[in-house]
């Protein structure tokens, strides 16, 4: 019997312990209970009660001294003939700029181009350098005035009192603002107030391959110091952070179509710029007015200006800064100017800027005409003095000195220049690399359509036809020009070199080659009528005579 009830509570104890650990579920522990705490006898008050209850609820959260409460965010908008902006209380930054009249694609109904799309959140923001106060990364503004062109912020601390009011150009591209920091404490404040720029790089992946590749439209870094704009193209080797100081009349970014822009409206030498990169491929600008120190219940006032928008010349000349520079035209601009306005003109008449590239380029190469005569007079008379020309090379080949003497006798009895053909065509050359700058960086040709399927001046023949066209009339233009030579392997270079300059031209905007075949089309008909001693006139009255 003793061995039995000894197995017996064995096992009921092993089935106790294998329910218990295998098949039973504790039951949830009740929700802790606070002890209330017990009144004083100098606090039995029912307020003193109500005191003693909330006192742990307010451990609990940690409230950093002086810290105000959070504003509710608001967004004001601004909306003229020329842009849509948009504005956000929470720094007082401006989120998003679309302009009007330019899309993001060639489609009727594509978006109008946001110069701050997907940008980070410091756009337009305040900065201050060597400050002795304290401010937070993002300040929560309050929302003084809003209007349809203006917007009114201020922020309040124990230390200072900042405002910003930003009134924007209904007729510009532009907007002032003003910031005034008055201060509050009982102490001197000392700092440098700034504005600052940032937009996000977006790597456009252009056709081509190698060196044929479309250049890529970047964003880079510009100044505008004392002797003139200065560039900063090779943002790839850009510093992450340069400061530079000196009397800047304005800073910013560009690309090759527009430009964001912070002009100084109190010009100093100790004007410093900031200017870089961030994280997420973001480039910044910053420009700094000059230290200052304002005494307690002082207000210290600073202006800007900012410009957001085409290198429309019209638009940027307004500001009076020469803004207007950001428009890259190389070293010829004193002629690029009147092709720009010549180009302005015929658009006008025609109303298509594709008609206009073609009235303009047949309107230069009348104008130069005479220059061009002259070369091809020139190389003709050269071509028929190239036989005697080697028989004193191989006469003299062994005397330097006579073989001079002897080239110069033979083209002064016959009268040729032997610098004729090169000369009128260094005289042209600053014309023609001025036409190719204006087409290269006019706003007015970006997404401009021509016919058919040129639904973009400013983009590559979609279908290569007209590079294709080009290096055929070049070639065509290379067998018709007197040759100088006599080397078979240089006339073969010579007829390859159109080819190569054609393969050149096919990632190129669409408005330069139509400019560039034009250009090659009048002058394979110069060269025939000069060839056939034809006027244009004969020319056309032999085109379309009855048969």
């Amino acid at each position: 019997m003793e061995k039995r009830s000894l197995l017996a509570m064995a096992l009921s104890a092993g089935v106790i312990f294998l329910y218990y650990t295998f098949f039973f579920k504790p039951p949830s522990p009740p929700p802790a209970v606070l002890p209330l705490p017990v009144a004083s006898e100098t606090e039995s008050s029912p307020h003193a009660k109500e005191k003693e209850l909330v006192a742990p609820e307010k451990k609990s959260v940690s409230v950093p001294e002086n810290k105000t409460p959070r504003l509710p965010l608001q967004q004001t908008s601004i909306d003229t003939s020329l842009y849509q902006a948009r504005l956000s209380s929470e720094g007082g930054i401006l989120e998003s700029f679309r302009v009007k009249g330019y899309r993001e694609t060639t489609a009727k109904n594509s978006p109008f181009v946001d110069l701050f799309a997907t940008s980070p959140d410091q756009n337009l923001s305040l900065e201050f350098r060597e400050a002795n106060f304290s401010l937070p990364e993002k300040m929560d503004f309050e929302v003084l005035q809003a209007g349809t062109h203006s917007v009114e912020y201020r922020w309040k601390s124990p230390e200072i009192l900042l405002s910003k009011k930003i009134n924007w150009d209904e007729n510009n591209y532009s907007a002032h603002v003003k910031v005034s920091v008055e201060n509050l404490s009982d102490k001197s404040l000392q700092g440098s107030l700034g504005l600052r720029l940032e937009s996000r790089q977006h790597v456009h992946k252009g056709g081509g391959w190698g060196f044929l590749k479309a250049p890529e439209n970047l964003k880079y870094p510009v100044l505008y110091p004392e002797k003139g704009i200065v560039r900063h193209p090779d943002v790839k080797e850009l510093p992450q952070k340069t400061e530079e100081k000196g009397l800047f009349q304005w800073a910013g970014l560009e690309d090759q179509y527009f430009l964001w822009a912070i002009v100084s409206r109190a010009l100093s030498s100790e004007t410093r710029v900031e200017y870089g990169w961030r994280e997420e491929n973001i480039l910044y600008s910053e420009l700094f007015y000059p230290k200052e120190i304002f005494a307690p219940a002082s207000k210290l006032e600073k202006e800007f200006t900012l410009y957001v928008g085409p290198k429309d010349i019209e638009h940027l000349k307004i500001l009076g800064v020469h803004l207007e520079d950001s428009v890259d035209y190389g070293w010829f601009s004193v002629v690029a100017h009147p092709i720009l306005f010549l180009l302005k003109f015929f658009h006008r008449w025609v109303g298509n800027w594709g008609v206009a590239i073609i009235l303009l380029t047949v309107f230069i190469k009348l104008i130069l005409h005479p220059v061009n005569k002259k070369t091809l007079e020139s190389m003709k008379a050269m071509q028929k003095l190239q036989p005697k020309l080697v028989e004193i090379r191989e006469k003299y080949k062994n005397d330097k000195e006579r073989l001079n003497v002897e080239m110069m006798n033979l083209f002064k009895t016959h009268k040729v220049n032997p610098m004729g053909g090169c000369l009128p065509m260094l005289l042209q050359m600053p014309v023609y690399i001025a036409l190719y700058k204006v087409l290269y960086n006019a706003i007015e040709l970006y997404h401009a359509p021509f016919f058919w399927f040129y639904k973009d001046l400013s983009a590559p023949d979609p279908y290569f036809i007209s590079p294709v066209l080009l290096g055929v009339f070049m070639v065509l233009q290379q067998k018709m020009t007197p040759s100088t030579y006599q080397d078979p392997a240089q006339a073969k270079m010579m007829l390859f070199m159109p080819i190569m300059f054609s393969a050149f031209m096919l990632f190129l905007p669409s408005g330069l080659v139509i400019y560039i075949f034009v250009n090659t089309l009048m002058t394979v008909i110069q060269q025939y009528t000069h060839q056939h001693d034809l006027s244009l006139a004969d020319l056309l009255k032999k085109r379309f005579k009855p048969a």
